[in-house]
């Protein structure tokens, strides 16, 4: 048995070396309809679907005539990759784009331009609600994540790793210069650092070992789920990110900033930080001050 299962795994990596080596030759066919989603849907950054197809399905549309997977994965459909049945686990993220879109979930299946206008709607939707309006794809990570068929869940180290490992995916295709010219979008220069922090260096490793106690790099990195990320809005070292639940806030939509409200917490830095991710709470803020030292969380964008 387990000389099948290198054997399987050698395989998958051949493959996909294979295919990152090429991929500049594979022909994306559905441009057009890339184009026109970016038309209806002007604030979202051009690039960022095709990076979501590219890194769900390589540009293909998955229809009845793909095999399913021999591991009983949860089928994906259409050229953006979305799932319909995920077999109590994966989310099904197919369900919500048509909820979101108003388009059928028959369509999304089986029509590969409503599959990505759908997406694109849906995307949309979510940043707006969200209060995202930006021409970075780095402050979309949280609708990127909304959109996933993968499962949320912060306890289950592999899981974050596996989201982490999408969103990396992504963002990658969207700094790569071959794919850029390839796929006509502008490289976007993404401080990944920023983003991912201290698991920048594991997600980027030519090799991964997930253990029983934790998940490491080639050379013994371990895994974070909580990394140290850098603030969007205050480009300092000593600020960290971490987003509060987006139950405890709503979009400014735009008003200018008139005035800054500082609060005293009448608690701790860490129970401030911790009560701001119960959504029950709602409350939130910008950022919450460790009076200790100075170091900064900002926990909502200023946007």
């Amino acid at each position: 048995m387990k000389r099948t299962i290198l054997l399987a795994i050698l395989i998958i990596q051949i493959f996909m070396l294979h295919a990152q080596e090429n991929i500049a030759l594979v022909e994306n066919k559905y441009q057009k309809f890339f184009n026109e989603a970016y038309s209806s849907y002007t604030s979202i950054p051009h690039g960022i679907l095709e990076a979501v197809a590219w890194t769900n399905t390589r540009f293909a549309h998955i229809d009845e005539s793909f095999a399913t997977s021999c591991t009983g994965m949860p089928k994906a459909w259409g050229v953006m990759g979305l799932t319909e049945d995920g077999k109590n686990y994966f989310r099904e993220n197919l369900k919500l784009v048509s909820q979101l879109s108003g388009i059928s979930i028959d369509e999304i299946k089986h029509n590969p331009e409503k599959n990505i206008l759908a997406y694109a709607a849906a995307f949309n939707k979510i940043a707006s609600q969200r209060g995202i309006k930006s021409s970075s794809p780095a402050d979309y990570k949280d609708v990127l994540t909304d959109l996933s068929e993968l499962p949320v869940d912060d306890k289950n180290m592999a899981n974050d790793f596996a989201m982490n490992s999408f969103l990396y995916s992504v963002y990658s295709f969207l700094n790569n210069e071959a794919y850029a010219k390839a796929y006509n979008f502008q490289v976007y220069n993404l401080d990944l650092r920023k983003i991912f922090g201290e698991n920048l260096d594991i997600l980027s490793s030519k090799h991964v070992y997930i253990a029983d106690d934790g998940i490491y790099s080639d050379n013994g990195q371990a895994y974070s789920p909580d990394p140290k990320t850098a603030c969007p809005d205050y480009p300092v070292d000593s600020c960290y990110w971490v987003a509060a639940d987006p139950s405890n806030y709503s979009s400014r939509n735009g008003t200018s900033i008139s005035a800054v409200v500082i609060h005293d917490i009448e608690g701790t830095y860490s129970g401030a930080i911790s009560w701001f991710q119960n959504p029950n709470a709602n409350v939130s803020a910008h950022y919450v001050l460790r009076s200790s030292d100075g170091q900064i969380t900002q926990m909502v964008h200023e946007a």
